[in-house]
């Protein structure tokens, strides 16, 4: 059974009894790792081609919108969560390969 999110690859680390299981919960961190360098980048590209969108109206109005005034901290943080996931995933792949 493949495991989908953070919470229970980690619970799955931390029950890991024998070379099969961290072998099987391996393959689940690195489909997971996968998935989210994949999300990261669509992430990435949509926030860059929305502030091409944004440029571009600005250039041509002179105005900026009124709801993008205060989001800038919430793209840094949709981005750095992201990041902190990845990270904690690579963390979980390194401790479990060091189990084998």
């Amino acid at each position: 059974m493949e495991r989908s999110n953070i919470h229970e690859l980690r619970d799955e680390v931390a029950n890991i009894q024998r070379k099969e299981d961290a072998r099987r919960v391996i393959i689940d961190l690195l489909r997971f790792h996968n998935k989210l360098n994949l999300l990261l980048l669509y992430y990435t590209l949509n926030c860059d081609g929305f502030m091409k969108i944004i440029k571009k109206h600005r250039k041509k109005t002179g105005e900026s919108l009124s709801f993008m005034q205060d989001d800038d901290h919430n793209v840094v943080f949709i981005a750095n969560s992201l990041d902190e996931l990845v990270a904690e995933c690579e963390e979980l792949l390194v401790h479990t390969a060091n189990r084998i």
